[in-house]
């Protein structure tokens, strides 16, 4: 229920806001006729001059000069420390830690930091000192990695020198032993030149050990050569980590100058259009105020002019048209669970929070994955991408996709809930033979029907002029015999059309197709216009049939004075096509 007290002081509040808007606009458009210098030296502080430019060009050239210069004496410095050994690097790092401190003690503030920035008076040691106080930090932390690397370095070195030595010996002995074990063979051969050849005697069966041997040898002396070349270049990558640090403290300070460029480009590229855009802007603000002004009030009473229009003109045109009749003839649908002879089903909630389902022979159960929670071992499961391939748009507007298909599974029983939200219930419909039930397919989650006569869907299009006042152009119409799973939040109730009944348009899930059916206004305009009611009900009379319609169709929906935007616009769109 909405809170009065809450929405009228969001709404004042917000005009508030616009009002100190348009004030601050006032002022602004009367320090500007009364020609203020305030306002004069504000916008020249902001807006930079060529002279300033030009003086930015000629610091930058000169800082680029310095930041090299000191860039070759970091990199010099860094050299004579990887040479003099872990003992000298310790008083230099102590020596930059104290320099760092001195240089970020010379740091102005971000006042002067602006001013300087607006005038450029001091600007060019400000930025000396900057790409001064970068150099050094990364002189600073090439000096700890090469502190904390050297016994690193030195062990790898050592160690790496150590297996390439180990290597190169092992290969040195395979190849010996490869070359002794091929002399041995050819001395054999020599020596048994006929009896070799002759299979199954002594020299023959000794040639193939020994050949043997040779394989063996030579796989042994490919394995270790390979070893070799890999010791060698973990020993070449070693001694090659020397220079890392060098090459990052090269990398570091040719990106000192970026802020520094796109400082002057953002500055040259001001000179012209800054001054242009300031005098635009506050001639904007005293020749369109009063324009602003009136947009603000349209923009304010708008919604509540159109709602008013729809609600005392377009309503009640659409309350005298004649009420429709999709379906003459047909039987009046039963919900589950109803009993009596009348076969209309009584005022009652036909849902509950999980709906066991138990299949016959030649019944077959679709419904989405998300309300499948728990089912049967028994049964053959396939998917079925659409619920229905003729009216494909509409499957996929109602998320009846990659349904869960069931079959095969006689006697067996399925609960049917919803995973995912908490004040979701599932109510069933039971459509008896020759039954027509005019559906809403975003309440649809699945059905239950038979293999051999699946229910039926067709669409019947309306185009009277209650059709183009509510937008409801199409509806879609599901024949028995079978049943119908439908969700709503808080619960799924059915009523008796009776004589007449009306509910809130946005509650309605479906009718009987034998039922008269029209628009009847929101009772109020007052709960139209804060968004509690929709501007139209729905009535049913006639049949005999029913209507179903979920407990609590507002939950988790906009309202308010401006509607729902994008939203209530797509809607819209799929109401065109019943949807």
């Amino acid at each position: 229920m909405m809170n009065p007290v809450r929405a009228a002081t969001g709404w004042f509040a917000g005009r508030l806001l616009v009002f100190l808007a348009i004030l601050a606009a006032l002022v602004a458009m009367d320090v500007y006729r009364e020609e203020s210098t305030l306002l004069g030296v504000m916008l020249k502080g902001l807006v930079p001059d060529r002279e300033l430019v030009q003086r930015l060009q000629d610091s930058r050239i000169q800082i680029e000069e310095f930041a090299r210069d000191a860039e070759l004496q970091v990199n010099q410095r860094l050299r004579d420390a990887q040479s003099a050994g872990p003992a000298r690097i310790d008083p230099l790092i102590e020596s930059l830690q104290a320099d760092i401190r001195v240089k970020e003690g010379r740091r102005r503030s971000s006042t002067a930091k602006a001013i300087a920035l607006m005038t450029g008076a001091g600007l060019e040691e400000d930025l000396k000192n900057e790409v001064d106080i970068q150099l050094s930090r990364a002189e600073l932390e090439a000096l700890k990695r090469i502190k904390g690397e050297f016994e690193a370095l030195g062990t790898e070195s050592r160690d790496a020198a150590v297996d390439f030595e180990d290597k190169r010996r092992r290969t040195l002995q395979t190849n010996a032993a490869y070359l002794r074990k091929k002399q041995e063979i050819i001395r054999f051969e020599w020596d048994h030149p006929i009896a070799v050849r002759m299979p199954g005697t002594s020299a023959n069966v000794r040639l193939a050990e020994l050949k043997q041997q040779r394989n063996q040898l030579a796989r042994e002396y490919s394995s270790a050569g390979a070893q070799f070349y890999a010791a060698r270049d973990r020993l070449t990558r070693a001694r090659a980590r020397a220079h890392a640090d060098l090459e990052q403290v090269q990398l570091a300070s040719a990106t000192i100058l970026g802020p520094l460029d796109e400082l002057i480009a953002t500055r040259k590229s001001a000179v012209e259009a800054t001054e242009r855009t300031a005098e635009k802007a506050l001639q904007s603000i005293q020749h369109v105020f009063l324009k602003a002004f009136g947009i603000l009030v349209a923009v304010t009473l708008l919604p509540v002019g159109i709602k008013a229009f729809w609600y005392w003109f377009v309503a009640r045109l659409a309350e005298r048209q004649r009420p429709v009749r999709l379906r003459p003839g047909t039987v009046g649908m039963l919900a589950a669970g109803a009993s009596g002879g009348s076969g209309i089903a009584p005022t009652r909630k036909i849902s509950a929070v999980s709906q066991e389902i138990v299949l016959n022979a030649r019944e077959e159960l679709l419904v989405h994955p998300e309300y499948l929670q728990s089912s049967a071992d028994a049964g053959r499961k396939e998917t079925q991408w659409l619920l229905s391939w003729k009216f494909w748009l509409t499957s996929i507007a109602a998320q009846m996709v990659a349904l869960d298909r069931i079959r095969d599974a006689d006697g067996a029983t399925f609960v049917i809930s919803s995973k995912n939200d908490a004040f979701a219930e599932v109510g069933v419909i039971d459509l008896p033979e020759g039954s027509a039930f005019v559906l809403q397919p975003r309440n649809l989650v699945g059905v239950v029907q038979s293999i051999d006569r699946p229910i039926r869907i067709s669409r019947k299009w309306n185009w009277s002029l209650m059709a183009f006042v509510t937008l409801q152009f199409r509806y879609l119409i599901f024949d028995g015999p079978g049943k119908l799973l439908v969700q709503g939040c808080r619960g799924v109730r059915t009523e008796q059309a009776g004589s007449g009944r009306s509910i809130d348009q946005a509650a309605t899930i479906g009718f009987s197709a034998n039922l008269d059916y029209s628009p009847r206004r929101s009772e109020t305009f007052g709960a139209y216009l804060l968004g509690t009611r929709s501007l139209f009900n729905d009535r049913f009379s006639g049949g005999p049939g029913v209507y179903v319609y979920e407990e609590m169709p507002y939950f988790g929906r906009k309202s308010g004075l401006t509607g729902r935007g994008f939203e209530g616009l797509t809607d819209g769109v799929l109401k065109v096509f019943g949807i």
